[in-house]
């Protein structure tokens, strides 16, 4: 009886242990981390780029009228399918009539103006001419006179010398009537001589003298015109005031009216009912092709993903991926807003239509890299980074998992996966990517079952 009972509380004893030790494993469980690990793998990191653009032809042509005209209807929406001369809108022929009228008015007067410039002109011209001639008058009249009191002047001065021969030639008699001696003859006829060659050289002084104060005037006189514009400029102004009369003209006789030059879909309206235009184009009209452009913006930051001749998936308006693919050809700087980057692609017409908003996206791959993780397995500490692998180790509760940090290098990653320097995690090593709870250095795991 005794041994009886003694080997029931011996089981019960056995059994109280067995579970008191499930239920110790099972509260250990609960406080031990699951986590999720895997090996390093070989990839390379994707990186994308993403946005939507508006789908343009790639051949537009601009419809241009008469500036400051009212606009009284526009007979076709944008992204409307046209023909070639198919009306596209109206201009009020009240304000198309005045703009006629007053240009009108402006071509004569600026016409008027021309001739009142250009009879100025001729005045000028004419006034110019006279001086010219006048002078070129004086100037020759100059030179006569101051050739006439040079020639004078040395005929005198021949005379006297003549004299000179004379009297060495003739006899003493021929001069002592005069009740002069020989040698006072001589001297008189010598002091002759030198005042006719005084007055010769003063003749060829005063000669240089007129004759160099009448081509200084005749010069002068020929001297170019002021230049003056106003005749130019008047005539301009004549041709211009023709040409936009001639563009008035040719709306009048349409009636105000403005049709498409070609086949093609209006792909921008730059006016509306009621409004104004301008220099600015009417209207942009958009010609079938074989390809289209898709125009879109993005952050600048993503420019040293994207290449010029990139492929680009799409998706239509309908949210429904298309089976054509993009290129990309231009990428810019945006004119007015410096952090974004205007984007040019080229599409086969096949499969969209002008107007459309599409969507695209650019992937982007990197080098292949040997030893890669997902980016949830990397933690920081004081800016350097690392993992934690999984190890088994010995424990009174027998064989456990727990973890040790390994220092990681970084030679790149994207927003999903980090690509580490090779050699510091073997192919083997199983490193932890997601846990349900925060783990340190040497912290038991558990595996999540799968």
């Amino acid at each position: 009886m005794n041994r009886k009972k003694a080997v029931q509380s011996l089981g019960i004893f056995f059994l109280a242990m067995c579970l008191l030790t499930v239920f110790s494993r099972s509260m250990d469980s609960f406080r031990v981390a699951q986590v999720t690990a895997q090996t390093v793998t070989k990839t390379v990191l994707d990186y994308s780029v993403s946005g939507n653009g508006k789908v343009e032809s790639s051949r537009e042509l601009a419809v241009f009228t008469v500036p400051e005209m009212k606009v009284s209807s526009l007979n076709v929406q944008e992204g409307e399918l046209v023909k070639k001369g198919e009306l596209l809108f109206q201009v009020d022929l009240n304000t198309l009539k005045k703009k006629r009228s007053s240009l009108m008015t402006e071509l004569e007067q600026a016409k008027l103006t021309k001739e009142d410039a250009d009879s100025q002109a001729k005045t000028i011209q004419e006034k110019q001419e006279e001086e010219i001639s006048h002078a070129r008058e004086n100037y020759d009249q100059a030179v006569e006179s101051a050739d006439q009191a040079v020639a004078m002047a040395q005929q005198d001065l021949d005379l006297a010398r003549e004299k000179l021969n004379d009297f060495y030639n003739t006899s003493e008699s021929s001069f002592s009537g005069e009740g002069q001696s020989a040698q006072e003859s001589e001297q008189s006829l010598l002091d002759e001589i030198y005042e006719k060659e005084k007055a010769l050289e003063l003749a060829f002084t005063e000669r240089e003298k007129s004759i160099s104060a009448a081509r200084q005037a005749l010069e002068s006189a020929s001297l170019p015109i002021e230049k003056n514009s106003t005749a130019q400029i008047q005539q301009l102004n004549v041709e211009q005031k023709q040409l936009e009369l001639d563009q008035i003209n040719a709306l009048w006789q349409k009636e105000g009216k403005v049709y498409a030059p070609a086949d093609g879909t209006v792909s921008k309206w730059n006016v509306k009912t009621g409004g104004v235009t301008s220099e600015e184009a009417a209207a942009l009209l958009a010609k079938k092709s074989k390809n289209y452009q898709i125009r879109a913006s993005i952050d600048s930051s993503l420019e040293k993903y994207l290449d010029v001749g990139a492929k680009a998936e799409l998706t239509g308006p309908d949210g429904k991926k298309l089976d054509t693919q993009a290129t990309l050809m231009s990428v810019k700087s945006n004119e007015e807003d410096a952090a974004l980057l205007d984007l040019v692609f080229s599409v086969p017409a096949s499969q969209i239509e002008i107007g459309e908003n599409v969507e695209f996206e650019l992937i982007k791959e990197s080098k292949v890299y040997d030893s890669c993780l997902p980016l949830t397995a990397l933690y920081e500490e004081n800016s350097k980074y690392f993992v934690y692998v999984i190890e088994d180790a010995d424990s009174v509760l027998g064989t456990v998992k727990k973890v040790r940090k390994i220092s990681v290098e970084v030679e790149e990653k994207n927003e999903t996966t980090a690509a580490l320097k090779s050699g510091v995690l073997s192919k083997d090593q199983q490193v932890v990517v997601d846990t349900d709870r925060e783990i340190q250095e040497g912290s038991r795991v558990r595996l999540k079952e799968e």
